[in-house]
């Protein structure tokens, strides 16, 4: 029996935050393997530095390929949830650099930003998940696929991440407009601009 995984670090942490559809890989896990078995030993740890030291574990036994993809995924979560944000950011800019398309991860790095008021990385993220959903639009209909089959598919997509991009747009602008004036916020008004079209002038204009 097979079954895929996206686990989502803000998911397997729980965290109070609009969840997402995953538009990034899909790690498909084999039910009853040790691997199977670790995810779910350290999805079901309650302490974070218990979920920690599992992950340690399973990272050392996985250095490379999708396992490894996944752990550095998970300590995204776990230092996110011990505000050890330098390692979340580590981690999490890991993940995004081998898998652009990771929404849960970006809008969890996103969030790890904003408490810490930290407007230039709220933005970086925001960003990148505006860039997700752009490039998620202009895929090409998947081989064994009808043009009309995906079209269903990204339209239900598009649909069950809408509250989570509406969050990120609405949180980056408000950010910005925490901001004074100055060159530096007329930069991202331009990014927030760019990367959501459809909603970014009526935030520029508060």
């Amino acid at each position: 029996m097979m079954r895929k995984l996206v686990l989502g670090a803000a998911l397997l942490l729980g965290m109070a935050w609009p969840a997402a559809a995953q538009l990034g890989r899909q790690i498909v896990v084999q039910s009853g393997t040790p691997e199977d078995q670790d995810l779910t030993a350290i999805q079901a740890a309650t302490n974070p530095h218990q979920k920690l030291a599992l992950l340690n574990h399973f990272a050392a036994a996985h250095p490379t390929g999708d396992m490894a993809l996944m752990a550095d995924e998970l300590y995204v979560g776990v230092y996110s949830s011990l505000k050890s944000y330098t390692k979340a950011y580590e981690y999490g800019d890991k993940v995004l650099a081998r898998d652009p398309n990771n929404l849960n991860v970006a809008v969890e790095l996103m969030r790890d930003a904003q408490l810490q008021g930290d407007t230039a990385k709220i933005v970086s993220y925001a960003v990148r998940v505006g860039q997700m959903v752009t490039r998620y639009k202009a895929r090409p209909v998947p081989a064994g696929m009808s043009a009309a089959e995906w079209a269903q598919q990204q339209q239900q997509t598009l649909a069950s991440i809408q509250p989570t991009v509406g969050w990120v747009s609405r949180s980056a602008h408000t950010a910005i407009s925490s901001e004074p004036a100055s060159n530096a916020k007329t930069e991202h008004l331009r990014e927030m601009a760019k990367a959501f079209p459809s909603s970014s002038s009526a935030h520029a204009q508060k």
